[in-house]
């Protein structure tokens, strides 16, 4: 299939597409991209199919959805995951909606996805990667205390430690995921940015009850982490400034 990057929306609607894809930081950026005349003008003369692959609130992605119908044209809900290994391996998961199928957007994900989850409502593949964001960032944010602890306790065994972590249990997946670069005190070169999961849980808020202890308490620990300095860092930053508050990069 031929692509076609174009520096412009004005641009772009100068020739006529079958689809298009989004995938954008946030609300704003994809609100920027829908919302233009130039898209309208695009949607309305070629019908293409629509995918937005980004992470947005639940309130934008239903408004998203009414205003694709309102254009008649097959619209895709799908946030991803995966990181930026499986964006550049091709091995994406998709958290997937659609009112209609489409042997074309089927084409698409194919490229770029290893395994696709249905869904049966809109707006509920946002809503799961959200909660899913949390629940990994509220695991992930154990990490550097708990590894204090084995430090503190087993001092000449710690190395025997860090390698059983990596191995052996349910979490060994989870630790090993982010053991280098909390061992190593290297955040660069992120997989998922720091300033992009507090703004998911920020999303997430919208939707959580008062009730929802333990999600507010964890989206104020990534907000208190998020400085200047650590904004573009990866996420598991949290593992050692939770533990060090005077933590530099």
């Amino acid at each position: 299939k031929d692509f076609r990057v174009a520096a412009t929306l004005q641009e772009a609607t100068s020739e006529s597409y079958a689809a298009v894809l989004s995938c954008v930081t946030d609300d704003q950026r994809s609100r920027d991209l829908w919302l233009d005349e130039y898209m309208d003008a695009l949607l309305q003369r070629d019908r293409p199919v629509v995918a937005e692959l980004s992470t947005l609130s639940v309130s934008w992605i239903e408004q998203w959805h009414q205003r694709m119908d309102s254009f008649d044209v097959i619209s895709v809900e799908s946030p991803v995951t995966g990181s930026r290994s499986g964006a550049e391996a091709g091995t994406l998961s998709s958290f997937r909606f659609s009112k209609s199928t489409s042997p074309l957007a089927d084409e698409i994900f194919a490229a770029f996805t290893d395994h696709i989850y249905e869904f049966s409502a809109p707006g509920n593949p946002t809503r799961f990667k959200l909660i899913y964001n949390s629940w990994g960032a509220a695991i992930l944010a154990t990490l550097g205390p708990h590894a204090e602890l084995l430090a503190t306790h087993l001092q000449e065994d710690f190395d025997l430690a860090s390698t059983i972590i990596q191995s052996d249990g349910w979490m060994a997946p989870v630790v090993s995921s982010k053991w280098e670069r909390y061992r190593d005190i290297d955040f660069n070169n992120p997989d998922f940015r720091l300033s992009h999961m507090v703004k998911d849980l920020n999303y997430l808020r919208s939707i959580l009850r008062e009730t929802d202890v333990q999600a507010h308490e964890i989206r104020k620990e990534y907000e208190n982490t998020l400085t200047a300095e650590t904004s573009n860092l990866d996420f598991s930053v949290i593992s050692r400034y939770r533990t060090n508050p005077e933590f530099e990069n």
